[in-house]
């Protein structure tokens, strides 16, 4: 069926807009070409000619979308209808979808009884280290709640690890601070996107020795230890000005010094792991999902849906 022309109409030169009819559907699929799509943030006047009782179909054309907002002309046969940016950005999100490699690795029946999750993470952290599209293989997003529950997130960078646990540094002025006096729980999430790969932690939480905090603060650059020293963490303050000059006030106050004493309010935590869960995307969504837990009287290896691991831990695997 000849559906008639389009006339575009635009600010700049747009290339062409090609158009289908879709008989069994009852609707127009209009296609940008690659010029069209370039024009990000214009809008377009779209005019097309088609049959009586056909109706344009909302979509998107690259970065472009098709207004549902439509007014029929006298002969009942023209419409005319704007193509612009999506009303909103959020509307578009449901449509994002990135294809994994195809080549994605699984955790091996055979291999898992044998495997130490601590040693897992640090294989994956290594891979993620030497990814070139990692810039931070020791982000972390760090959660934790208040003694009646309500919790809350925030990204920092993993400064440790081991067969003790995960160390993490701050002020412990700050919110999370406060909420790990009140409950000593809390969980951590790295995403390594390149590698289609995260991690879930879960432990309580400990305070390190303030011989350890000490050892690692004077391991900072300087300028870090003067950002240190002058933040109350998540406290209120009228404006970035009053950093600024505190900033530069310890600049000329330690200007001779190679290093800054630790502030009494800084220090670090340990997260002593009770569960580690390893997560492998695969193209499918079939994710592959092994985790690990600390050994408890009630959750003995069953041999069917919880198995013995090494070093005191069980494993299971999860639906994803």
């Amino acid at each position: 069926m000849s559906v008639g022309a389009l006339s575009v109409r635009a600010a700049a030169s747009v290339g062409a807009l090609s158009v289908r009819a879709a008989p069994s559907v009852g609707a127009l699929s209009v296609r940008a070409a690659p010029s069209v799509r370039a024009l990000s943030g214009r809008a377009l006047s779209v005019e097309a000619v088609a049959p009586r009782g056909w109706l344009w179909q909302a979509g998107c054309v690259g970065h472009w979308s098709l207004s549902p907002r439509v007014s029929l002309g006298a002969s009942g046969r023209r419409w005319r209808m704007s193509v612009g940016e999506q009303n909103s950005v959020g509307e578009r999100v449901s449509a994002m979808r990135k294809p994994y490699r195809g080549d994605e690795e699984t955790f091996e029946e055979s291999h898992l009884s044998s495997l130490d999750p601590i040693q897992q993470f640090e294989d994956w952290f290594v891979a993620a280290t030497k990814c070139k599209e990692i810039g931070e293989a020791n982000a972390v997003c760090v959660a934790t709640s208040t003694r009646d529950g309500k919790p809350s997130a925030r990204m920092m960078l993993l400064k440790g690890f081991g067969k003790d646990g995960f160390k993490l540094y701050t002020n412990y002025l700050s919110r999370k601070a406060g909420d790990l006096d009140s409950n000593p729980f809390a969980a951590l999430v790295f995403y390594w996107e390149p590698l289609n790969r995260s991690v879930r932690v879960e432990g309580r939480v400990q305070r390190l020795s303030e011989h350890e905090s000490e050892e690692y603060f004077q391991s900072r650059p300087k300028s870090s230890q003067i950002g240190a020293t002058i933040s109350k963490q998540s406290s209120v303050i009228p404006s970035r000005e009053i950093l600024t000059k505190k900033n530069a006030e310890l600049e000329e106050q330690y200007k001779d010094a190679e290093k800054l004493p630790k502030p009494s309010f800084w220090g670090g935590y340990l997260l002593v792991p009770d569960m580690l869960e390893f997560w492998q995307g695969q193209t499918n969504r079939v994710h592959d999902r092994i985790v690990f837990r600390r050994a408890q009287e009630d959750m003995q290896p069953d041999g069917v849906l919880t198995h013995e691991a090494v070093s005191g831990w069980v494993y299971q695997r999860l639906s994803p």
